[in-house]
């Protein structure tokens, strides 16, 4: 997610954009190798599938140079 500032009159808020460059997709290996490396734990499982929170993904911006979730897949998942 792209966090950008929305100003409403005098009011600056937050505005979420879900731009999301990453998904988990049904050829994952369900190899639980990203899941603990997110920093936002973004990386979410529900039944046998993964999937990435687009209201808590941030692409590992402040953290890292690269998205964890990237580095970490054995078969370079997420990349859509």
């Amino acid at each position: 997610a792209i966090v950008q500032w929305l100003r409403i009159g005098s009011i600056v808020k937050p505005e979420v954009t879900l731009d999301m460059p990453y998904a988990i997709t049904k050829l994952c290996i369900q190899c639980h190798t990203c899941v603990p490396e997110c920093p936002v734990e973004a990386i979410k499982k529900e039944g046998d599938t993964y999937w990435i929170d687009p209201n808590l993904c941030n692409n590992c911006a402040g953290f890292y140079d690269q998205p964890r979730c990237v580095a970490a897949c054995p078969i370079e998942m997420p990349p859509i």
